[in-house]
């Protein structure tokens, strides 16, 4: 890979593996109560701050 496109290529593929929820799983997400998010959440990445933002 030439010099000039690993610097537009990798912070691409870099963002796209930090993704931890799915675009879809969030779309599907926006305009639910904040019980059902929390819920969904829990089954994520996401578990330790759901847990520690709910104190249970």
């Amino acid at each position: 890979m030439k010099p000039a496109n690993y610097s537009t290529i990798m912070p691409r593929i870099a963002l796209e593996s930090l993704k931890l929820i799915n675009v879809n799983e969030l779309i599907r997400l926006v305009g639910k109560n904040l019980e059902e998010i929390f819920s969904f959440l829990v089954n994520t990445t996401y578990r330790e701050e759901i847990v520690r933002a709910c104190g249970d």
